[in-house]
């Protein structure tokens, strides 16, 4: 039965229609120890294959003079095989020659694909209360990993979701830091019902849940979209606190997109109301209010926006409103994982438009090309921009 599977094999292989798997398949026959008991015993080329023996030698005879073959066996087992003149030795033969083709095809598309930045996705690791470390995305949607008192839910969303032990201390307070790398993002929902989505190259520090008056998180880094509950105790509303480098932001319930990329601190008011404070100023920001925080100044400067550009981000997209072609570039960058180069000024080189972030790399350039403005030129995952 299974001689006859390896010879139905080797006839998908001549005719060039057989599957990866089946030749996975094929490939797990010939590393049994026993192959050669099992392809030669009381064996009959003619009569079990319907191939006339010629056709054996004459298909040996030219894979033997094929210096692409690259083989898998030792010289001795191959002189067996072809003494017995036997379909198996067309057989691994064939298979050492595909097999090398199905390498190299396979090792060329890797190469390839490596060598084209594709756009980012859902990835991101938590660092838990004990130092230890889940990797997200290795983690199947809908799964729950049970942990010390609670347990971490990947929703069937990707959304990540937080569920306390009934025997779990309510007034233990424990941390985890969710971070994504350059090309990922993650959608997180707090335990009072906030949602946040956190952009690439970001981290953001929080409690598993929440206790006493007051919600509070940390943008470590980079940027993030908040979309705040409203929660109340006793008739009194609790606050949500943001902290970033320098600054505290809070709020009771609302929506904003807070950027710490850059040396400023750029927070954009969606809807609600919220402050803003360092050491020496505080601000209010209305819905449309963007405030733009310069820690060595400790100033705030506030201005009306379209929010839309801020947070298209989310949405999976690149949105811009006469943005410098630099501030265009470091996006693209953390979102494709490439590096960036400048082979001349960029001063005074502006773009605007909109742009799926999920578009091949080559395409987006070629958008933004189309300006006149400036040209890109790719090699492997470096992008030289020139005008």
């Amino acid at each position: 039965m299974e001689k006859q599977e390896i010879i139905r094999l080797l006839h998908k292989l001549q005719d060039k229609t057989i599957t990866p798997a089946e030749f996975n398949v094929l490939k797990k026959y010939l590393d049994r120890e026993d192959i050669e008991d099992m392809l030669f015993s009381d064996f009959h080329p003619e009569q079990d294959s319907g191939i006339p023996s010629k056709d054996y030698e004459n298909l040996f005879r030219q894979i033997q003079e094929d210096p692409r073959i690259v083989r898998r066996h030792n010289t001795r087992r191959l002189w067996y095989f072809r003494k017995i003149a036997a379909v198996a030795a067309a057989v691994l033969l064939v298979c050492g020659m595909v097999y090398w083709n199905y390498q190299y095809k396979e090792s060329s598309s890797a190469m390839v694909q490596q060598s084209i930045p594709v756009p980012g996705g859902s990835k991101a690791q938590i660092v838990l209360a004990d130092g230890s470390i889940l990797n997200l995305e290795t983690l199947q949607n809908d799964t729950l990993v049970q942990l010390e008192g609670y347990a971490i839910h990947k929703g069937a969303n990707g959304e990540v979701t937080y569920r306390m032990d009934e025997s779990s201390d309510a007034k233990q307070v424990a941390y985890n830091t969710i971070i994504t790398p350059k090309g990922g993002e993650y959608k997180l929902l707090l335990s009072d019902g906030t949602r946040i989505a956190i952009n690439a190259m970001s981290s953001l520090r929080y409690p598993i849940q929440f206790h006493g008056d007051k919600r509070e998180v940390e943008l470590l880094s980079g940027e993030a979209y908040f979309e705040v509950n409203k929660v109340k105790s006793n008739d009194t509303r609790l606050p949500f606190i943001v902290k970033t480098k320098g600054q505290i932001l809070t709020v009771l319930g609302t929506v904003f997109n807070i950027n710490t990329y850059s040396p400023e601190i750029i927070t954009t008011l969606l809807e609600g109301s919220i402050q803003l404070e360092n050491k020496q100023n505080k601000v209010r920001l209305r819905p449309t209010d963007q405030a733009i925080y310069n820690e060595e100044k400790t100033q705030y400067a506030v201005h009306t926006v379209d929010p839309r550009y801020m947070t298209a981000w989310k949405d999976g997209m690149f949105a811009y409103e006469s943005a410098s072609i630099r501030q265009v570039m470091q996006d693209i960058a953390r979102w494709y994982d490439v590096d960036v180069a400048y082979a001349s000024s960029m001063q005074g080189t502006y773009f605007s438009g909109t742009i799926s972030r999920f578009e091949n790399i080559d395409k987006l350039l070629n958008t933004i090309s189309l300006t006149g403005s400036v040209k890109f030129h790719r090699e492997g995952r470096r992008v030289v921009v020139t005008k």
